[in-house]
């Protein structure tokens, strides 16, 4: 009765569930930060003279919207019910052929094309993936969650993905699906005695690989993470530019298209503003006020998430918008924290706001997600296996 009185409810307002999916406050955030992005991302690269970088970033908004209005509508319980092995033999078989044909910068994680002027990163999509057929592991073992055999195979279904990201080099992504793998089965109600095994595991294994497998380059890019003053001129030479930006934003900033060290035309002045460092651009232009406007922005879609986790009926669910919350939250603090010079810096977006269109249409598309489980909500658990 509630799932087909939510569908009446639906029904009669088509023109704003055309518009705004099936949840018009997740809609109108997500895209109130891709255009607070675009309108960064034109602030950054005015110094190349170009307007390409906003047009491909703008392409990306609108069909990363347009992606989220379909996947809205998508009986997600259905879909993937048939379709995880897929799903999950197409993720290895994305990262595989990236780990062979991939490009980048320090890594092989971006696919390009000699006819294309864009590339698309295959690990953003894959995060899709990995959430949804994760979700649905943990659905069919909910009974056996406690069992150390399951908690295996557990592992070796997110391990499999980890590993081949990690062999491309792109551990800033990694790390996210690390966190992905670990809120997921915190939420599933794994018990808190494996998640300290896994973390004296590390402990344990840590100081092995520190001493026997990483290279002294390797150490110290590790090391300069957490304090860039090690190497001012080298690997903490990004970190601290960063830095200078952000504290001379103060409270209001330094204007839009304003800044001394975002607006410098040499681009040593502060690397990639555009992508990584997108923070400490949206810092010294707009300050204070500007940082707080994206974090209240991202705090109230990572609390509607949440709650449309609560509300829904469906611990699947529940479980791929915690998978969805993850990500957000993650990055986000990945991201800040290496600008601020707090993390090492690596290679990952700002939610919504760096340069990326693979990103952007990816979290579009986990947006999408969660609405289709709102619209969908009142289904129950045992209905769907």
């Amino acid at each position: 009765m509630r799932k087909a009185k939510k569908i009446r409810q639906l029904q009669k307002r088509p023109v704003l569930d055309f518009l705004f999916g099936a949840d018009p406050f997740l809609s109108m955030v997500s895209l109130a930060m891709a255009v607070y992005g675009v309108v960064m991302i034109f602030s950054a690269t005015r110094i190349f003279k170009t307007n390409q970088y906003v047009i491909i970033q703008s392409v990306a908004v609108i069909l990363g919207y347009a992606a989220m209005l379909v996947v809205s509508h998508l009986r997600y319980k259905r879909f993937v019910k048939y379709a995880h092995w897929p799903l999950f033999f197409l993720s290895i078989a994305l990262l595989v052929i990236t780990l062979f044909i991939g490009t980048g910068d320090g890594n092989r994680s971006w696919i390009r094309f000699d006819f294309m002027p864009i590339g698309f990163q295959p690990a953003e999509f894959v995060k899709i993936f990995f959430i949804l057929t994760f979700a649905y592991h943990l659905g069919r073992v909910r009974d056996r969650r406690q069992r150390p055999l399951t908690v295996l195979f557990l592992l070796f279904h997110a391990g499999i993905i980890i590993g081949l990201i990690v062999l491309q080099g792109d551990l800033g992504t990694a790390l996210v699906f690390v966190c992905l793998f670990l809120f997921m089965l915190f939420a599933a109600g794994c018990s808190v005695w494996y998640f300290l095994i896994m973390g004296g595991a590390t402990a344990v294994v840590s100081p092995f690989l520190w001493k026997y497998f990483l290279k002294p380059y390797q150490k110290e890019r590790i090391l300069c993470g957490f304090n860039p003053q090690r190497d001012p001129l080298g690997y903490g030479y990004q970190a601290l530019c960063s830095q200078r930006a952000i504290s001379g934003g103060g409270f209001w900033g330094q204007g839009y298209l304003q800044g001394t060290i975002s607006q410098n035309p040499v681009n040593s002045a502060l690397p990639a503003r555009w992508t990584d460092m997108i923070f400490a651009v949206m810092g010294e232009e707009l300050g204070f006020f500007g940082i707080m406007l994206y974090l209240l922005l991202l705090t109230a879609l990572v609390m509607r998430i949440l709650f449309v986790a609560r509300k829904t009926r469906n611990s699947w669910g529940s479980l791929i918008c915690i998978g969805v919350c993850a990500v957000f939250i993650c990055q986000a603090m990945e991201n800040i924290g290496m600008c601020l010079g707090m993390l090492r810096v690596i290679g990952l977006t700002l939610p919504f706001m760096s340069y990326g269109g693979s990103s952007v249409v990816t979290l579009f598309v986990l947006v999408g997600l969660v609405q289709c489980v709102e619209r969908y909500h009142d289904t129950t658990y045992g209905e769907e296996f």
